[in-house]
């Protein structure tokens, strides 16, 4: 009972309703109990049961009453994940829940020596001074800020933050107006008439231009028929002599080129490639020799004057002939051979091995021999951060995680990359020196996500050093580190 945490939330964020200063959150306890001797405890347990953190800001709202499945767990489900047959049950329960809170709130304002808490109590439910019209003076202890703030647990319906609003949202009659479904208003179908046809203007026959060329058709192929005629009568005498005809005694002398001057080749320089510099990452050689082409001399021949010390990197050039001629010429075992070769005798360069600076260990958590011997665990109160590389599955981002003990029991908090904080209760345990830190292996978020914490098992190591490690109930284990901020 008051174990299983529905949400949290800070207070600043809400609009707290209340008579006379005082909040109906801070009687939240004696409004339950009044329901429960005057309503019935089914009624009651529709309330969520608040529980402020030692600051007073935050409040926790827990289920009110314990589960009636054999496992002794609950069977959870938004408002807004919640089917309509659910919503439906669940509504008709929360407006006979209304109608009786606002009975008894009428009876109580018709008692004329109310004072003290039964005054505060009736004025919370219902003010006699105010109009039916004015909603939010009438039933504030059981109004809430939207439909995201009710749950339906076991099929009962459970209500968190009530006595809080939302500050800029108007309160209409009936605080379960928010959960009521949203009516679906079918447009009126609009039936446009039929579009009235313009009557045919029929066109006079002068103006009707196909008639026109119907009657020049007859006309056009009389033309066609004459022409073609005509041609066969001319018969044409056709040369179909290929040689061109010279004009007569005009002799055309060509000029007849006679030179047998040779065009000398100058001959190719040899190129040398003695004392060559070789740049590995271009491929070129100092003296602007391509690596992986041999100098040849004026009569075609292959110059083999490298030097037994020079040392040629091929990867470049061959891949890039390889990818420009492939297809057409693949190398032969032989020369893939003395590649390999050449290969193996390029010297390779090692970067020096990088040596990672030494790790900050000061706050690291220890392990004190007294306080494992006396099985105390008083010197882990404060703030203590955890670095174990833990990851939000559904986005992937790092999570923080954090606890903050007092006297062996604490809270664990996990901050999400965008703000929103999980938040959960955990206790500390010494047996046979090993420390435990667990909880309830939950954390209720306040966006109602919800996220499964590790375990923690610490053994004592080097100088009391505390080994520790976050298992999950699946048995996955992973080293950490908790650090006392």
């Amino acid at each position: 009972m008051a174990n299983t945490l529905l949400r949290s939330g800070d207070i600043k964020d809400f609009k707290m309703l209340g008579y006379d200063g005082k909040a109906a959150y801070l009687v939240a306890t004696q409004i339950r109990e009044m329901f429960r001797v005057k309503l019935g405890k089914q009624y009651a347990d529709y309330l969520a049961i608040p529980q402020r953190n030692d600051q007073g800001n935050i409040i926790d709202w827990y289920i009110p009453f314990d589960s009636n499945q054999p496992d002794g767990q609950y069977d959870i489900i938004p408002w807004t994940s919640a089917s309509e047959s659910e919503q439906e049950s669940a509504l008709i329960l929360l407006k006979e829940f209304e109608h009786k809170v606002m009975n008894l709130g009428k009876q109580l304002a018709s008692n004329p020596n109310l004072d003290g808490d039964q005054l505060l109590f009736s004025r919370l439910i219902y003010d006699p001074k105010n109009s039916v019209d004015n909603a939010e003076s009438n039933l504030m202890a059981i109004r809430f800020p939207s439909n995201q703030f009710v749950y339906i647990v076991n099929g009962q319906p459970v209500i968190t933050f009530w006595g809080f609003v939302h500050p800029q949202t108007p309160q209409v009659n009936s605080p379960f107006y928010c959960l009521e479904p949203v009516k679906k208003v079918t447009p009126a179908t609009v039936v446009t008439p039929p579009p009235i046809p313009e009557p045919f203007k029929t066109r006079p026959w002068w103006k009707r231009w196909w008639v026109w060329l119907l009657g020049l058709l007859p006309l056009l192929l009389l033309l066609l028929a004459f022409f073609l005629l005509r041609g066969c009568w001319l018969n044409p005498k056709i040369s179909v002599n290929p040689s061109l005809s010279l004009p007569e005694n005009g002799n055309v002398s060509v000029p007849v080129v006679n030179d047998e001057k040779k065009v000398e080749k100058e001959p190719e320089r040899e190129l040398k490639t003695e004392n060559v510099v070789v740049d590995n990452h271009l491929g070129v050689a100092g003296n602007g020799i391509v690596n992986g082409t041999i100098p040849v001399d004026a009569n075609g021949i292959a110059n083999s004057t490298n030097t037994a010390g020079d040392v040629v990197d091929h990867s470049a050039t061959s891949d890039n002939s390889n990818n420009s001629d492939k297809g057409n010429d693949m190398p032969t075992p032989d020369a893939q051979d003395n590649r390999n070769e050449q290969n193996s005798t390029v010297p390779t360069s090692t970067s020096s091995d990088n040596v990672n600076p030494a790790v900050d260990q000061t706050n690291n958590l220890a392990l004190p021999a007294d306080a494992i011997k006396e099985g105390s665990t008083k010197f882990l109160n404060g703030q203590w951060s955890v670095n174990g590389g833990i990851q939000d599955k559904a986005t992937g981002k790092p999570l923080q995680l954090s606890y903050n003990f007092n006297d062996g029991n604490g809270e664990v908090t996990v901050t999400r990359s965008d703000g929103v904080k999980c938040v959960g209760k955990v206790g500390t345990n010494i047996k046979d020196t090993h420390l435990t830190i667990a909880g309830n292996n939950e954390t209720i978020c306040s966006d109602n996500s919800k996220y499964q914490l590790p375990n923690i098992q610490c053994t004592p190591g080097n100088n009391n050093k505390a080994n520790c490690q976050g298992i999950y109930n699946n048995g996955t284990s992973f080293p950490i580190t908790m650090k006392k901020q």
